[in-house]
């Protein structure tokens, strides 16, 4: 068998240092969660899964963790009263699709804090999907 020279090999990738390219500074789970707290328990969503939050319910925006860390599901079903979930599919969720201004009233509309799902997991939801004023209308 005969060696195959260095022109037939694959070329390499250039090391992207040699490049003024800025890296991103590196992001914790924490950087990318919104923690959501009652004063004894807590959970964690994508920052952008959160859809509402009445003034009333902002306390329940919490900096850093505290009390006991429970999971999404225990979360939810443990405080009824101030949380909800929105369904939304992988096309609202990447902003292809959008929460057209009248589902986002009515989304706004129930006073709580609204988390939107997949399935019922959490999900980000791109901002741009969210049409958050009513559409313009021609005369």
């Amino acid at each position: 068998m005969q060696k195959k020279s260095a022109a037939s090999q694959p070329a390499r990738q250039d090391d992207p240092s040699k490049y003024n390219i800025p890296s991103k500074p590196e992001e914790s789970l924490l950087d990318r969660a919104q923690i959501l707290g009652n004063g004894s328990t807590w959970t964690m969503v994508p920052k952008t899964s959160v859809l509402t939050v009445p003034e009333r319910l902002k306390s329940k925006l919490l900096i850093a963790p505290k009390g006991k860390f429970v999971n999404w599901k225990t979360f939810l079903n443990s405080n009824p009263a101030w949380l909800g979930v929105e369904k939304v599919n992988l096309p609202t969720s990447s902003g292809v699709s959008k929460i057209d201004f009248e589902r986002f009233t009515s989304i706004n509309s129930k006073d709580k804090i609204i988390i939107a799902v997949l399935g019922n997991d959490p999900i980000s939801v791109e901002p741009t999907a969210i049409e958050k004023v009513p559409p313009k209308t021609s005369k």
